[in-house]
């Protein structure tokens, strides 16, 4: 029996790689290839691997033959992130609680605001962040249309996590973005058009896993601008309502938009994460086709990685929250309501208290309300902040240390047991995701000659159809990176 070509040693070596993760071909060129075997020829193997097994997007220019021009492979790298994905957005009920506590609250509310704010961009409004945060949070009523447009924006986010929400359908995306650019005169665009593009991407994305529906969703609607305007937005919602539907609701809350905005400008983007690639480096042109799998890699990665970094915070954020109210449990120079207003100011440093939402909360007299955090203010932990006529209670810049100071003077003992000479809580470590990465096992092809003969008939047959795509847009677009008969190998 003889043993493999050149060719197919190639084409094995490739298979593993094109299947363990997305290449450039820089990473082609320094691939130890067989003699023989030139660098550009490996690419072109590696581009009809990729091809035969990919994923049309639904978006970018239509080939003759239906398909699309944008595609992407699913490589293992790909395949890991989503079971990443899929861990940290299943695994969370305490999480999920965490969410719905005041602290979890303005966790939400900031993930809210980093995705307006970037719906704004796409769109071309400009408000002031101090403005935008005040005219969202509705303390300020909106003086310009863009103020006006960010709390519309807002709204329909905020109303986007409702569980009485729509399905994803082109109607409620119409309905979205009539809704944001309220009145009716203010609409534009060809209703019809823009109904059978939302339809199509619906259609396209149908049959993919939740999380990469999601992302094609945002992707295609920026892509493919359905509308003439508003069209990160519409795909923002789209993105929310698919992971709320698949189950994944704690997902949803990620700032996807905001990443690829940023991403995508070349700006910094979330303190959590750091891209590997450039944008235009994950979207390789190959046989007049374009190759989006860096790029759905890379905004995977963020969503793993940002999940994970939220996850940790909101776990911090509850056992933090337990172990102050255990240790209130000593204080006997409180009554049963300050201790929770004092955990409060502990776990999120801009609560807001007020005398008539303290009476609501605890059934008490406004007057005993009134008793209550004034003491609190006079004791040090609480100032006042007028906003028109109406007085807030806040925390202190240092409540704390002060807070902490309290503590370790009433329960010396159980104060030490929960905290740390620095003031960080005791054995809650929060590991990095590249660390809890590296200790996953690799995931590897266990039997690449298998895996090659296998797939070497359907290579060969669909070899000829990506030479053919190549020839049609070289001469229709003048492209260097068609493939042609003289540099790709015959499998």
């Amino acid at each position: 029996m003889t043993g493999p070509t050149a060719s197919e040693r190639a084409l094995a070596q490739l298979l593993a790689a094109f299947g363990a993760g997305a290449l450039t071909r820089a990473e082609v060129d320094r691939m130890d290839l067989p003699e023989g075997v030139t660098a550009a020829v490996a690419w072109r193997m590696g581009a009809v691997l990729r091809y035969a097994r990919h994923v049309d997007l639904p978006f970018g220019q239509t080939l003759p033959d239906g398909a699309s021009r944008s595609w992407f492979f699913h490589t293992q790298r790909l395949d890991a992130l989503l079971q990443s994905c899929l861990m940290t957005g299943t695994n969370n009920p305490h999480v999920t609680t965490t969410l719905q506590l005041p602290e979890g609250r303005h966790v939400r509310t900031d993930l809210l605001m980093r995705d307006c704010r970037a719906a704004l961009s796409d769109m071309g409004a400009r408000v002031a962040p101090d403005r935008f945060a005040r005219v969202v949070l509705e303390v300020d009523a909106p003086a310009t249309d863009a103020e006006r447009l960010a709390l519309r924006a807002f709204g329909l986010m905020d109303a986007a996590h409702v569980r009485d929400e729509p399905a994803v359908t082109a109607d409620a995306a119409l309905a979205w973005h009539d809704e944001l650019l309220a009145p009716a005169d203010a609409r534009h665009g060809d209703r019809e058009a823009s109904r059978a593009a939302i339809q199509a991407i619906l259609a396209g994305t149908a049959t993919m896993n939740v999380f990469v529906r999601a992302v094609v969703c945002q992707l295609a609607c920026m892509e493919a601008r359905p509308f003439a305007t508003g069209n990160a937005l519409v795909g923002s919602l789209l993105a929310t309502r698919v992971l709320r539907e698949g189950g994944m609701a704690f997902m949803a809350w990620l700032p996807l938009l905001d990443f690829l905005v940023r991403w995508r400008r070349g700006e910094p983007t979330a303190p959590a994460y750091q891209p590997r690639r450039a944008p235009e480096a994950c979207v390789v042109p190959t046989g007049g086709t374009l190759d989006w799998t860096g790029f759905l890699e890379e905004a995977l990665r963020f969503c793993a990685d940002e999940a994970w970094w939220l996850s940790n915070k909101l776990t911090r954020m509850a056992r933090r929250r337990a172990r102050l109210t255990r240790l209130f449990q000593g204080d006997a120079a409180h009554n049963e309501r300050q201790p929770e207003t004092l955990v409060e100011a502990y776990v999120h440093d801009d609560a807001e208290f007020t005398f008539a939402g303290m009476a609501r909360r605890h059934g008490v007299a406004y007057s005993t309300a009134h008793d209550d955090l004034a003491a609190l203010a006079d004791e040090g932990f609480l100032t006042t902040r007028k906003v028109g006529r109406a007085l807030f209670f806040v925390a202190v810049p240092d409540a704390q240390a002060r807070i902490r100071a309290w503590l370790r003077a009433v329960d010396p003992r159980a104060y030490d047991a929960c905290f740390d000479a620095d003031g960080r809580l005791v054995g809650v470590r929060v590991i990095p995701w590249d660390e809890a990465r590296a200790t996953r096992p690799a995931t590897t092809i266990s039997d690449v000659s298998e895996c090659v003969h296998a797939a070497l008939p359907r290579v060969a047959r669909d070899r000829q159809l990506v030479i053919e795509k190549g020839r049609r847009h070289q001469a229709a677009e003048g492209t260097d990176d068609a493939c042609d008969d003289a540099t790709t190998p015959t499998a």
